[in-house]
C-alpha cells in the first residue's frame, strides 16, 4: 500500500507543469544534504515520514491483546502532532521553517540561489526559473498522505483483523511448537 502511494506521489509531481528534475549531476556527492533542494526530496520526506507516523498509529489501533493507541494520550497526541507537522510543512508557503527543512515551497533555482547544485546548474548556462512547488501540487501530496493513512487503517481493520484475516488464519493455522 505504502509503495503504491509513494509511486503515485512521484508520478503526480512529474506530471506538474512546474516540475523540473533536480540536476543531481551538478551536486557534490560528499555534500549529501544539498540533494534535499528538490521536489523529489520533499516528496520523499513528506510521504515516507507520514507513512512512518501513520504506520505506527495503525499498528497500535488495538486488537484482541492490545490496548488502542488513543488510550495513551501522550503517544496519541505526539503522533497526531507529527502527522500535522508533516502536513504543515508541505502546505505552508515559504517561511523560516520550510527553509530549515528545505521544503519544495522554496524556489531553489532562483537567481543568486544558495543551493550549490542549482548554483552550478545556472553557472553551466541553464536559466534560473521559479521551481517552487505550486500550492495545488502540495495539496495533492497532502491528500495522498491522508489517503495513504486511511487506506492503511482500512486494510488493518478489514483485511488483517477482519474477515480476510480470519479466513487466512483459518485456512493456514499457525503450528506452534510446544515446549515442556
Amino acid at each position: 500500500i505504502d509503495i503504491c502511494f509513494l509511486a503515485g506521489a512521484f508520478a503526480a509531481i512529474q506530471q506538474s507543469a512546474n516540475y523540473q528534475r533536480f540536476p543531481a549531476e551538478y551536486s557534490d556527492g560528499w555534500a549529501w544534504w544539498t540533494l534535499s533542494d528538490s521536489w523529489e526530496a520533499s516528496t520523499l520526506f513528506t510521504v515516507i515520514f507520514a507513512q512512518f507516523v501513520s504506520g505506527a498509529m495503525v499498528f497500535s489501533l488495538g486488537d484482541e491483546f492490545r490496548q488502542a493507541v488513543w488510550r495513551s494520550w501522550p503517544v496519541f497526541s505526539l503522533s497526531l502532532a507529527l502527522f500535522g507537522f508533516t502536513l504543515f510543512l508541505i502546505l505552508s508557503p515559504s517561511n523560516p521553517l520550510t527553509r530549515l527543512f528545505h521544503t519544495a515551497s522554496e524556489n531553489f533555482n532562483a537567481p543568486g540561489t544558495d543551493s550549490p547544485a542549482w548554483k552550478a546548474y545556472q553557472e553551466a548556462g541553464h536559466p534560473a526559473a521559479d521551481t517552487s512547488m505550486p500550492m495545488e501540487m502540495r495539496g495533492v501530496l497532502a491528500a495522498l498522505v491522508i489517503a495513504n493513512a486511511l487506506a492503511l487503517m482500512l486494510w488493518q481493520k478489514i483485511g488483517v483483523e477482519g474477515a480476510f484475516g480470519t479466513a487466512i488464519k483459518t485456512r493456514f493455522p499457525t503450528k506452534r511448537l510446544l515446549i515442556g
